[in-house]
């Protein structure tokens, strides 16, 4: 029922992949090098075959024998305005039918009149106006009452937080992007209430991922291939940051995304605590998750969807599972994982956790409700986020100016918070620090205090040090 990992299933989805590479030759020609020098069974995270066909996410961290739902494949563009790409994806779609693959989905574009006017930004900013988001609002009330109805209680209110714009967002993503059949694509259009839009145009201004989801048959098994489009121009965004897992703790993926940024005496006990704790839940989880996606896109027999919910309640009663929910079996994996996270979160590398750091800032204010006039204030000067009371550039500079005088950038940023909070956040921060460039060097329990490369002062007393550098005062 599930498709199980084996040298010959890995082999024959690496080779497959050909039917949907807009580079076919490319990367045909990289995967027969590789396959001569044996060493198609170490493809993953940074060791690619092809320039134009990247494999990442969890299937490549397999081991052998384990069961796989889902492989996560990234195709490089030149650009979704190149006419060459649109008429290698048609010819791709036109002959899908001779191949192990069948089209699932396309989200691309927005319905017209429902595109909101607003982004989360990979960066922990975002573009939001309130004026546009009340004109939004009255305008899908009357026309899109459906859709107003998702979001009333979060946007159509006198205070607005983080964390409504990202449920608003979240709750009306399925109803505002279009979506494309195979046969649509190959035409060029679609009509939809009476509206007709192009596919080209759809590429060029959505302003969201692209993601074309496929069902690979292999030896009357399945699994699910995302296909994520990144093109060489930027013409489609793509960042390897995910502020919304952030924002809402999904505790799982945060560990996931830990695998990435771990220090290398770290991983392979990452891995193994992974394995003890979650190991037997995860291909249940996965298999779960993969009969809910079928169902929802009717692409399978109801008797074949029979069969491989009996699979999943044998193996739950098999590995000492209660359910076979998808949601309930994530609150299990979620548990598990908790301490987990906790435990190798300390180990990141140095170069990771300035971002972190932003992000556990802004999930602080994540639930702050900002009246609207103070929204209308911040947006006037020029906030990257006026939901939130600080600029990224503001929360990078106090993570900097901390580490350089061997403070900790939480301390720093409460003790700022809670003294000024009279006054606007950004003009504290570019008002309250002496401009000149300190840093503190600590050696055998003394502690040296530089301006660039003179030394300024020495004392075994770092508290202070800090002050001088904090205020600049020397005396």
């Amino acid at each position: 029922m599930i498709v199980i990992k084996t040298e010959k299933f890995h082999k024959k989805i690496i080779y497959d992949m050909a039917d949907l590479a807009m580079f076919r030759n490319e990367y045909l020609e990289s995967i027969i090098k590789w396959d001569r020098e044996g060493k198609l069974m170490s493809i993953g995270y940074g060791h690619q075959p092809s320039k134009t066909v990247k494999f990442f996410g969890s299937y490549f961290d397999k081991k052998i024998g384990s069961h796989v739902t889902d492989i996560d494949v990234i195709l490089l563009i030149n650009s979704v305005s190149d006419s060459r790409f649109q008429q290698r994806l048609v010819d791709i779609l036109k002959r899908l039918d001779k191949t192990n693959f069948k089209f699932v989905r396309f989200y691309c574009g927005y319905i017209q009149g429902l595109e909101p006017p607003w982004t989360i930004g990979d960066n922990a900013d975002c573009k939001f106006d309130i004026d546009k988001v009340d004109a939004w609002l009255k305008n899908v009330e009357v026309k899109y009452p459906n859709v107003y109805a998702k979001v009333k209680r979060f946007l159509d209110k006198d205070t607005i937080s983080m964390d409504d714009l990202i449920n608003s967002d979240q709750a009306i993503e399925p109803n505002i992007s279009l979506t494309w059949t195979k046969e649509e694509i190959i035409q060029g259009y679609k009509i939809y209430n009476g509206v007709h839009y192009s596919f080209n145009e759809a590429m060029r201004t959505y302003n969201r991922y692209r993601v074309m989801k496929f069902l690979y048959k292999y030896e009357g098994r399945y699994c699910l291939v995302d296909l994520n489009f990144v093109s060489r121009d930027k013409s489609i965004p793509r960042s390897m940051k995910d502020p919304v897992t952030y924002y809402k703790n999904n505790v799982y993926k945060k560990y996931k995304y830990l695998k990435k940024m771990l220090r290398q005496d770290k991983l392979q006990g990452y891995f193994d605590d992974r394995k003890e704790a979650i190991g037997h839940i995860t291909p249940l989880a996965a298999f779960a998750e993969l009969i809910q996606r079928l169902k929802k896109y009717n692409i399978v027999s109801l008797e074949e969807l029979k069969n491989m919910e009996d699979y999943a309640k044998d193996y739950a009663d098999n590995h000492g599972i209660s359910t076979i929910d998808h949601d309930e079996i994530q609150e299990i994996i979620t548990e598990k994982i908790t301490p987990l996270y906790e435990k190798y979160k300390k180990f990141i590398k140095e170069q990771f956790k300035q971002d972190i750091y932003i992000f556990n800032i802004r999930n602080v204010q994540l639930n702050d409700q900002v009246p609207k006039r103070v929204l209308r204030k911040r947006h006037k000067l020029g906030y990257d986020c006026p939901l939130f009371p600080i600029n990224v550039k503001h929360i990078e500079y106090i993570y900097q100016k901390a580490r350089d005088i061997i403070l900790d950038p939480y301390k720093l940023y409460t003790c700022l918070s809670i003294s000024n909070t009279n006054l606007p956040f950004p003009w504290v921060i570019e008002n309250v620090f002496a401009n000149k460039k300190y840093k503190i060097v600590e050696k055998d329990g003394k502690y040296t205090l530089f301006m660039g490369n003179d030394v300024v002062k020495k004392s075994s007393r770092l508290q202070k040090l800090q002050r001088i550098a904090l205020t600049g005062n020397e005396n």
